[in-house]
């Protein structure tokens, strides 16, 4: 979006290499279908594509390794050398396999932990930037039960400004490059949660950057199920657009509130909402 108050705002695409993701399982499965939509992508100028191989949603089982891997190698055959490729996982092994390849480059961890295996990986490939996502599943193997472990209701913002300054401390203390922040919309959060925190977004990025200085945010909001809880209709397709007009709608109100030094990517699922949004954006 141009001509925002923030000072940097780009989109990263998102491409699920799932059957079962709530958002779009099943969607990307064909190669020709995936090759479409990356070429999409590319005509939309998308900064990053996201591309995840297992869905985290708590209904869906955990696939291992082996299965995430096999969806991950598969949809990266398709994928050419001159994008930039974040890997939406919370396995060690998984981003292992994925680096050997230049184009990947962000390490989309959601499980939220502070560990020796995220340790080992940064350590070992210094060029790879990270995500560090609001999860308080207290392990990697927990990822999907992240909805028994909610934020406390009370002073949930300062919550978050903890989780987050706790997580720049142990980055600079191993001498890590700083990671991009999501304040991981859906986990570990009820349905009340997460519109508080969006309502109050444009407030605590501000407030968070005065005292702790520019940061990448990472925003995740598109084809949310809690905006499904607030659609009339019963079809899917009026329900899936409904909810892309709500999040054009709040993206929108969103830039023209928060006025933060760092860079704001929205992942996005529709290459279209990326027209729709440098539209509303001009418009600022």
């Amino acid at each position: 979006m141009s001509n925002s108050k923030i000072n940097k705002f780009s989109f990263m695409g998102v491409v699920n290499a799932t059957p079962d993701s709530f958002s779009d399982g099943g969607e990307l499965l064909n190669s020709a279908d995936l090759k479409l939509r990356l070429s999409q992508w590319q005509s939309a100028k998308a900064q990053w594509l996201d591309l995840g191989g297992e869905s985290t949603a708590p209904f869906n089982k955990p696939v291992g390794h082996t299965e995430e891997w096999q969806r991950v190698s598969k949809a990266l055959e398709s994928f050419s050398s001159d994008i930039k490729v974040s890997i939406d996982s919370f396995r060690k092994e998984t981003i292992l396999k994925a680096i050997q390849l230049d184009h990947v480059r962000l390490w989309n961890d959601v499980s939220g932990q502070l560990d020796q295996d995220l340790l080992d990986v940064l350590k070992s490939h210094p060029k790879l930037q990270s995500v560090y996502c609001h999860n308080l599943a207290p392990s990697r193997d927990k990822c999907h039960e992240h909805m028994n472990f909610l934020i406390d209701s009370r002073d949930i913002l300062f919550q978050l400004e903890e989780y987050f300054a706790t997580g720049l401390k142990w980055f600079e203390k191993n001498k890590l490059h700083k990671p991009m922040l999501d304040i991981c919309f859906g986990f570990s959060k009820s349905f009340e949660q997460n519109w508080f925190i969006l309502k109050n977004l444009p407030l605590f990025l501000n407030e968070f950057e005065n005292k702790y200085g520019a940061q990448q945010w990472l925003l995740g909001i598109s084809r949310k199920s809690f905006f499904k809880k607030l659609s009339s209709e019963k079809v899917d397709q009026d329900i899936r657009k409904q909810t892309e007009y709500m999040q054009a709608s709040y993206l929108t109100w969103f830039a023209q509130q928060c006025q933060i030094e760092g860079e704001v990517i929205v992942r996005l699922h529709d290459p279209a909402m990326a027209y729709a949004l440098d539209t509303l954006g001009a418009q600022l």
